[in-house]
This record gives structure tokens, sequence and C-alpha cells, in this order.
């Protein structure tokens, strides 16, 4: 029997229909390689974006550059900045460049080296204990390392962010949101780092397993379609985790040649970084961060021609916008921001 129209209509007036599923909340940031939050213009810019996350260091030595003076305004007025437009701020509790000096053991070798030695294990933690007490309420999350393997065993790289994420946890007062703690950050192609981690007991201690995945799409390099088989496989070595969910916290293309990894012109980049978006969405990568947000004149004339880094951003040097500022922007309108990690049933939600 065919339903006449009239007859239809009225069907769906008097009955309920049922709301379609969202679609999958893909959460994008940008990573930023300095402060832009003291200028007020560029801050705007980056909102207006549309990122709901910003990638920031929190840096040890610059907060405290002698042993027990603490300057943490600037970084606190930064995470504020940053909060009071919409944005929440990744920040990098990174130990793979160097301890700070005034707690650097004489066991060590001199010079810039991880936080190793108990004692300088222990600082490192009482530090980070020390930033999740003063960043109170304010909507962030950490990252405990930022591809630690050149710098740590994976031993090591365990022993430090477990004793790290111990005092986060118990110094954090945030309410409202999860403590929210990931690691490591490595590439896919050195996933073996994360593998020897599982048996040292780090992911007990965090709630993400964080990746960069570089590479995927560029030219004479890795096909875009191998990405969710390496997905799929830190996946795999992460299965005593079921519910450990993977960020993708640093990932991107430049517009500056590297004539052996990448080179892609402005109009490439753009479309390199959405189809990079389009395949976490479908994959089920709960956060993405870009890196990075302007262009680095700095890093020009490094090792020309080798000279990629700098050319990462969606904004030239200048911040003027590249095409892939307005390909992410157009990407991401109309997103509702929410929180990528569910809190554990002891943690709670207090309003």
């Amino acid at each position: 029997m065919k339903i006449p129209p009239w007859m239809r209509d009225l069907w769906h007036r008097i009955w309920p229909q049922p709301k379609p599923a969202p679609e999958f909340g893909l959460e994008i940031g940008i990573n930023l390689g300095y402060s832009l939050a003291n200028d007020p213009a560029k801050a705007d810019q980056i909102a207006a974006l549309g990122v709901t996350w910003v990638r920031l260091p929190l840096a040890w030595d610059w907060i405290e550059p002698s042993k027990g003076a603490y300057d943490w305004t600037p970084m606190l007025g930064t995470v504020d900045a940053f909060n009071s437009r919409g944005i929440s701020v990744l920040l990098i509790t990174d130990p793979s460049n160097l301890v700070n000096d005034a707690y650097a053991d004489a066991s060590q070798p001199p010079g810039p080296h991880a936080p190793i030695a108990p004692s300088e294990v222990a600082a490192y933690a009482n530090f980070f204990g020390l930033a999740a007490q003063m960043l109170g309420n304010r909507s962030v999350m950490y990252e405990i390392g930022n591809e630690p393997l050149w710098n740590m065993t994976p031993a090591q790289y365990s022993t430090l962010a477990k004793a790290a994420a111990a005092q986060i946890r118990s110094n954090y007062t945030g309410k409202g949101r999860p403590c929210t703690i990931i690691g490591p950050g490595v590439t896919p192609d050195h996933a073996d780092f994360i593998q020897k981690c599982v048996p040292e007991g780090l992911f007990d201690h965090l709630d993400g397993c964080s990746l960069h995945p570089y590479g995927y799409g560029q030219p004479n390099w890795r096909p875009l379609t191998q990405l969710t088989a390496d997905y799929d496989s830190v996946r795999a070595m992460l299965a005593a985790y079921p519910d450990m969910p993977i960020y993708a916290t640093e990932c991107g293309y430049s517009t500056v040649g590297d004539p052996y990894v990448d080179g892609f012109t402005a109009d490439g980049q753009a479309t390199a970084i959405i189809n990079l978006f389009k395949v976490n969405r479908k994959y089920g990568i709960p956060l993405t961060i870009l890196y990075e947000y302007s262009d680095d004149g700095s890093k020009a004339q490094l090792n020309p021609p080798y000279n990629h880094e700098a050319g990462f951003g969606v904004v030239d040097q200048n911040f003027a916008l590249k095409p892939s500022y307005s390909a992410v922007q157009a990407f991401l309108r109309g997103r509702p921001p929410f929180w990528p990690k569910k809190p554990r049933p002891s943690e709670g939600l207090q309003v």
C-alpha cells in the first residue's frame, strides 16, 4: 500500500522523530612555537581560524629560572588569553631537551640533558605538580614528552612520565573537566618506543597515547592510505588498554621544500591538511594538532635546501593568510567544541 503524502506528513507531525546521531566530534588544534597571546590581534586571528585547542610548551626553566624563584604570570596569562577565546591549551611538559639547570644532578654529564637521575625526576615531577595547582580550573591538558626517544630510553621515559602524572593528578583542582594526561608523542615509524613502554606500566598512568603522524601523503614518502594501518599497529600494541584513545598531537605539511620530503605548493598544503583531517575523523582520532600556526623565518636558512621546518604555518612569517588557513577555517566552521576524554569514574564531574 502506498502512503499518500498528506498522511505521511501528518504522521511526522504527531509522532516524534529520532534526531540523527551527531557527526564524530573531531577536535582540531594548532601548535604555537611561541606565545602569541600577548598580542590580542594575533590571538584573535588564531581564534578566528576555528581551532578549539592550542599546543604550547610548559617550560620549566622559564618559569623557575633559579631554584625556588617562580614566575607563573606569563604562562597563566597565556592560558587565560586563549581560554577567554574558547580555546583550551595542551601543555607540552617536554623532558627531552634539558633539565632545569638549577636541579641538574652531578652524576649526569654537564650540559642539556633529559631528567634521568632520581633527584632530577623528582624535581621535574614536583614542578609539574605545582603547575597543575597553579593552573587550577583552567581548561588545559598535558602531554608528557615531545619525541623523547632521542634523549631517553622507554624505561627512563616511563619512570619520568609516571612520576609527573602522579604529581599532576594529586594537585589537579579543575572542576567540571577531567584531568587528562597523554604521551609519549613519537612518530608512528618509531612506535616500537610505545611498545617498549607497555611492559613498563606507562599506560596505567596515562589517559591517551599521543603520536606525531608526519609524512603521510607527502611526495616520495608514505601514502596517506598507510596512516590507518599504522594507527591499527599502535592500537594492537595497546591491546591491554582497549579504551585508550590515540591523539595526533603534531602533524603538518610544509610549503618550503625539502626535495626529499615535501615541497608543497600553498594550495597543495591546504589540500593535504584537509585530507589528513578527514582520515583522522574517520578513524576516530579525538584531537589533531596541526604543526604549526605561522611560518618560522628563523629556520629558513638553517640548512638549505633542507629547510622545510620554515614553512609549516597556515599563515606566513608576517601573519598573512595562506590558503591552508581558509581551508582549515571552512572545515571547522560550525563544529561545537567538546572535551576529548571521558572522565575516569573516580574523578567525576563537578559543577
